[in-house]
């Protein structure tokens, strides 16, 4: 499973023209200019939108990416329950590391196999699963307050906790709030069974107070 992180993070200016009748209509076919736009990366922890998740089942390095076939703490089990709903509590924490407010964290997930099963198999909403269907139920669901403790897997220590300030319209994250978020799938009524692999990108896009 692998979390991108999409954000707007140029401001359009705008260029006003003075001049009246010297410029005459202003028909024209086509303007050419250069401009320079300067752009610096970061790993997921440290950037204007941080993420981290439970070192257990991040397998990544400097991006998320969820493992969820063998986590570290899963001993000598393998892979999710069949026709059963799994909860990780939290599985993910979202952190405003910009100077501005976070008014709105959407996620969108697209599934795809890697099994040569050739079944095609469609996210929906957990508890949404059709009888015998190639649906699976995944969500990250926001927490609310939670304090990162120290075996809670995370970066984040005990000092850390997440504010009851899930980002919505009139709700925003502040500059250094942390958003805690549980990972939950539903394979309940779902065709998924012993043989099926899925491969989920999760795209996380925020949007910032003007």
């Amino acid at each position: 499973m692998r979390l991108n992180r999409r954000n707007v993070l140029l401001g359009l200016g705008t260029i006003v023209a003075g001049g009246g009748a010297a410029l005459g209509t202003g028909a024209f076919s086509s303007v050419e200019a250069e401009r320079t736009v300067t752009v610096e990366t970061a790993g997921d922890a440290s950037a204007f939108l941080g993420l981290d998740a439970d070192d257990a089942y991040d397998v990544g390095t400097d991006t998320v990416q969820l493992n969820l076939g063998s986590g570290g703490n899963d001993a000598d089990g393998s892979g999710l329950n069949i026709d059963a709903k799994t909860s990780w509590e939290p599985m993910l924490a979202v952190q405003n590391n910009g100077t501005q407010k976070v008014t709105e964290l959407e996620f969108s997930y697209d599934v795809a196999n890697n099994d040569g099963s050739g079944n095609t198999f469609s996210r929906v909403e957990v508890g949404s699963v059709t009888a015998d269907s190639n649906e699976i139920g995944i969500e990250f669901q926001y927490r609310g307050d939670h304090s990162f403790g120290s075996t809670d897997g995370f970066e984040h220590g005990s000092s850390e906790s997440s504010k009851s300030n899930e980002p919505t319209s009139g709700n925003p994250l502040n500059t250094t709030n942390i958003a805690a978020y549980d990972l939950v799938i539903d394979t309940r009524g779902s065709n998924v069974d012993s043989s099926t692999s899925l491969d989920v990108t999760v795209t996380i896009t925020a949007s910032t107070e003007t």
